[in-house]
């Protein structure tokens, strides 16, 4: 009897050490607080946007500051306005850790408000004052195309809006474009003459012409006269 109690105890004694001494603890205060996050650590805004932060993993009461509130206000819930150019650091405290979020305010501006072309003619709009990608849109293709760099083409007359589009921002530029003029006709516009020679020319200052002594006339005028065409500018 006394060697069944023996082994009793011997399997019970045995039975207390296998069992791991923090198997009754699931989740400790470690585990806990590193699920603790910010919603996002590095944000850009444009002037005048804003954008709710917030505090996920616990129940903690978070208080919200700003390292720059000229550049970036927040308010007790976690809620970022933009104000000026420049960076400023936003911290939530929850229960003494601190969590950071690096706000960048960006002021675009677009290097052209209106333009005016002549069918043909191409420039170039730049979108200055920012880093993020840039999305380039024409309200009338047929007018004025516009590519992905801001090089924008008139097609033809009329007028179209030219939009750049940051960080759901946007920025237009009004193009007004004129056709071509008509070619002057050489058989019944304007030549000039030079103050010495029997040609006449398209342009006052043609080759060695000095164009404050070129005479405009007509161009029947000049072939009365007996003047023939310069070769160089006709």
């Amino acid at each position: 009897m006394k060697r069944i109690k023996h082994l009793l105890f011997a399997l019970i004694l045995t039975l207390s050490l296998a069992v791991p001494s923090s198997a009754p603890f699931i989740g400790t205060a470690q585990t806990v607080s590193a699920a603790v996050k910010i919603s996002a650590e590095d944000v850009v805004l444009i002037k005048g946007q804003t954008k709710q932060l917030k505090i996920t993993g616990t129940s903690k009461t978070v208080k919200w500051t700003s390292s720059n509130q000229s550049v970036a206000s927040v308010t007790a819930k976690g809620k970022v306005k933009a104000k000026k150019k420049g960076t400023a650091l936003i911290t939530a405290n929850a229960g003494g850790r601190k969590y950071k979020c690096k706000v960048t305010v960006q002021t675009p501006s677009l290097s052209n408000k209106t333009a005016s072309l002549t069918a043909g003619d191409a420039i170039t709009l730049k979108l200055n004052g920012t880093n993020q990608k840039i999305i380039w849109t024409s309200s009338d293709n047929s007018v004025v195309t516009v590519n992905s760099q801001g090089k924008i083409t008139a097609i033809k007359a009329g007028s179209a809006t030219i939009t750049a589009t940051v960080l759901k921002k946007n920025y237009s530029c009004r193009i007004t474009v004129k056709n071509k003029p008509a070619a002057e006709n050489p058989q019944s516009g304007y030549v000039w003459l030079s103050a010495t020679g029997e040609k006449y020319h398209k342009i006052p200052n043609c080759g060695r012409m000095n164009p404050a002594k070129a005479r405009k006339v007509t161009l029947s005028e000049a072939k009365a006269k007996g003047y023939s065409a310069c070769s160089k500018c006709f």
